[in-house]
């Protein structure tokens, strides 16, 4: 019970406190960053290692590896063909003012945080929502909690970059999305019982993204 709490609580805190630092104190992308990097990685690890005993592998079954590819691209075309049938209700200019503005992230950076954004932000997103949360609940007992609260936080941790893009409308499908996805990345780490699984299927959501963000600052 007593990891379930520490789970449970120490995730609550990180969200609450990331959507101060970005939506009420308006820091910029690099100082956010930093101020995340710790908070996703520090305590994980310092549980991985005296509490939960959860095995980190980075191997897969070659058995796996069809699957994976087949999710990964269909979780990028899912994205693309998403985002062409919302365009219409994106405020676009307004998306690039507030990563330009609020965010600190000017055109010239925008490629460079893109290639942070897809390999090492997955990966510690990976570390903290399916390991430290999702395994970390697995192990406790919390088998079906697991997917659903992992999930659940990984959409609303999201609301802090998003908040201000988007209509109800848009919002709402956005946090399913994300939702979804949340559980897809746990039954891969659940299946295949390796982190590069899901993150290589959040990269390639993630690509999908960038991709976007670089079409929205009329890069490509």
């Amino acid at each position: 019970m007593k990891i379930k709490i520490t789970i449970i609580a120490y995730t609550l805190f990180v969200m609450v406190f990331l959507y101060i630092i970005e939506q009420v104190l308006y820091t910029p992308y690099l100082i956010k960053t930093l101020i995340k990097l710790p908070l996703f990685l520090l305590l994980p690890m310092a549980l991985y290692k005296y509490d939960f005993k959860i095995k980190w592998s980075m191997k897969l079954n070659k058995s796996d590896i069809p699957l994976i590819s087949f999710w990964s691209v269909l979780v990028f075309l899912t994205i693309m063909v998403a985002f062409y049938f919302v365009r219409p209700l994106i405020g676009m200019d307004d998306i690039v003012a507030d990563i330009s503005g609020r965010m600190a992230v000017s055109k010239n950076e925008i490629v460079f945080v893109g290639i942070y954004t897809i390999v090492v932000n997955a990966f510690i997103e990976e570390l903290f929502f399916r390991g430290f949360i999702f395994q970390g609940l697995v192990k406790a007992g919390w088998h079906r909690l697991a997917y659903i609260f992992s999930a659940l936080v990984f959409a609303l941790y999201h609301v802090s970059n998003f908040r201000t893009w988007f209509d109800l409308w848009v919002m709402a499908l956005a946090l399913l999305g994300l939702f979804i996805g949340g559980i897809i990345f746990a039954y891969f780490v659940d299946r295949t019982k390796s982190f590069l699984a899901s993150w290589l299927i959040h990269m390639s959501a993630d690509i999908a993204i960038v991709w976007i963000g670089l079409h929205m600052f009329k890069i490509i």
